[in-house]
């Protein structure tokens, strides 16, 4: 039945198809070729993907020109607020400084003490100011031969500061006048000192004047020019030596492409003149240039400071033997390292130095040197390590430690046997050697509302000399403390103690009938001050409060306590 209606179905399709193609005037149809399939089977093709996300782009859609505008309607608003009263501005008047201060005391031992001091008035653009000081004494050091052991110091000094936009110029003139008495004869049971008993002690006068000016960027923005440093200095004594000092020191900033190079210049000029009693006229001139390159900058924390410092230093003297030009080469670093940010760092490198030194820093450094001073400048090499930091928001400390190797290190010298008065006069002469210096240093400080203020600091020293025994007159320890306290704004009072250890003044084998070790000792003084009001107050001052026989160099003992009473006056 299904083979009959398939032959029809097909029959039908064939008749269909005959008609739809017939001529219409007719004709031979040709042949015909009629292929019977099976049935249709739906195959869906494999999807190719061609993109992630479909892309749409309107191309139909066209935006209409929009024109508007807004008018603004006011409207009436019925709460009216209540007007401020005008603010009333009261003239407050600054209060004025003080302009000159005066102080005026006595002590033991006929200790008379002078201080004035005028400034000028508050101004941002100039300050000028004037001062004067006297201090002497007669007495006070025990068991010596001469009984008037006198000193006095004098001072009187101007300034002048003028302050630019971006720069501030310094300038002060001060002249100094100072006797110091040779006093360090002690009493021995023989005829020679005993016949020294009523005499006058031998005294030197020393006289110096100095000039300093100075320029100063105060801008914050770099800048190549940061300082500049002018110093002329005139000293002489009654001895007939003076000498003449200038320097100049500069210090540049210089811009790189990368860090920027700062730039030390100095120059520096000595002429001293013996002309004493003890050598013929005798003349001697120093001159010291130095470059100091350095370069600072932080990588990873670690803050760099390294460069070079170097130095030429030329003599002259009447004998060519000692005429020469040397040249000096000292590298430098220093490294930093915050340990805790803000709190702790460590820091080590190693650097060098040279020190001219010339008749007037001995002479200052030593009140008892004697005419004929031997001067050779002194060279530091110094490598060295340090830890400081906060211990609490009013304490902070510092520990320093390292190695020097120096050449013509200073050191202090007198001939022991002055028992037998084999020198001229009882004072102390210049020596040099080399010297290698091992030494420890520590600060501690402690600071409370501005009130109390406490520093303490020690030192630990070793000497090892070349030519010398010993390091003569240098103590291998030293040790300080400072303490200020404001007691109501009323009472001020303040102490200061320190230690020096004990020192070798020669070797034993020079004169076995004293002892060459100095004793080490404390030196302790305190002060207090009563504030009556702005204007009057009162103090007293102690000194060697201990009342003890100190031993500064061999044969100069400290004067004993003494106590100044004395008032002060501002206006």
């Amino acid at each position: 039945m299904k083979t009959f209606f398939k032959k029809i179905a097909t029959a039908l399709l064939v008749l269909l198809s005959a008609y739809g193609i017939a001529q219409p005037t007719g004709g031979n149809l040709g042949q015909l070729e009629l292929s019977v399939t099976d049935k249709y089977k739906a195959r869906v093709a494999e999807a190719e993907k061609i993109s992630g996300f479909p892309d749409f782009k309107d191309t139909t859609t066209k935006k209409l020109p929009v024109s508007y505008r807004i008018n603004s309607i006011p409207l009436s608003v019925s709460y009216t607020p209540k007007p401020l009263p005008p603010a009333r501005i009261a003239k407050v008047p600054v209060e004025s400084l003080k302009q000159a201060f005066v102080r005026l005391g006595v002590g033991f031992y006929g200790t008379p003490l002078a201080e004035g001091y005028w400034n000028s008035g508050r101004s941002s653009k100039e300050a000028y100011g004037l001062w004067a000081k006297h201090l002497s004494t007669q007495r006070g050091v025990r068991d010596i031969v001469y009984e008037n052991n006198s000193f006095s110091h004098n001072q009187l000094g101007a300034y002048y500061n003028r302050f630019y936009r971006k720069l501030k110029w310094q300038t002060d003139l001060v002249g100094v006048a100072n006797k110091q008495s040779l006093y360090g004869l002690p009493s021995l049971p023989n005829a020679e000192t005993t016949a020294l008993t009523d005499t006058k002690a031998p005294a030197v006068w020393r006289r110096n004047i100095r000039l300093n000016t100075s320029l100063e960027n105060t801008t914050k923005k770099q800048e190549i020019f940061e300082q500049s440093r002018l110093h002329y200095g005139f000293f002489n004594d009654s001895y007939g030596n003076f000498e003449h000092n200038v320097s100049n020191s500069n210090r540049f900033t210089l811009p790189t492409d990368g860090v920027p190079l700062q730039l030390d210049l100095g120059l520096e000029y000595t002429q001293t003149t013996y002309d004493s009693l003890l050598i013929d006229p005798f003349e001697r001139s120093s001159f010291i240039v130095q470059a100091r390159p350095h370069i600072e900058m932080t990588l990873k924390n670690v803050r760099f400071d390294f460069g070079l410092n170097l130095f030429t230093n030329t003599v002259n003297t009447a004998q060519p033997d000692t005429s020469f030009t040397d040249f000096y080469f000292f590298p430098e670093l220093h490294l930093s390292y915050p340990l805790v940010k803000d709190v702790l760092s460590v820091y080590a490198g190693f650097k060098g130095r040279l020190i001219n030194n010339t008749y007037q820093s001995l002479s200052n450094e030593n009140p008892f040197l004697g005419p004929v001073a031997e001067l050779r400048p002194t060279f530091e090499r110094d490598i060295f390590i340090g830890l400081k930091g906060l211990l609490s928001a009013t304490s902070s400390f510092h520990v320093k430690g390292g190695l020097m190797n120096i050449d013509d290190q200073l050191l202090y010298f007198r001939s022991p046997p002055f028992n037998r008065l084999d020198s001229v006069l009882p004072a102390l002469y210049p020596i040099y050697d080399d010297a290698e210096v091992f030494y420890v240093r520590g600060e501690l400080g402690w600071h409370y509302q501005n009130n109390l203020q406490f520093d303490l600091y020690g030192e630990l020293r070793a000497y090892n000399m070349n030519v010398q025994k010993l390091a003569w007159h240098i103590p291998a320890f030293t040790a300080g403390l400072q303490t200020h306290y404001t007691l109501k704004e009323k009472i001020q009072l303040g102490a200061n103690m320190r230690y020096i250890g004990p020192r070798e003044a020669f070797a034993q084998e020079l004169n076995p009938e004293r002892e060459s070790t100095l004793p080490g000792f404390v030196d302790v003084n305190a002060s207090i001050e009563y504030l009556y009001n702005t204007r009057l107050s009162a103090f007293v001052h102690a000194y060697n409060l201990l009342s003890t026989a100190n031993t500064t160099y061999l044969g100069y003992d400290m004067q004993r306590i003494n106590l100044l009473f004395g008032i002060g006056y501002r206006f």
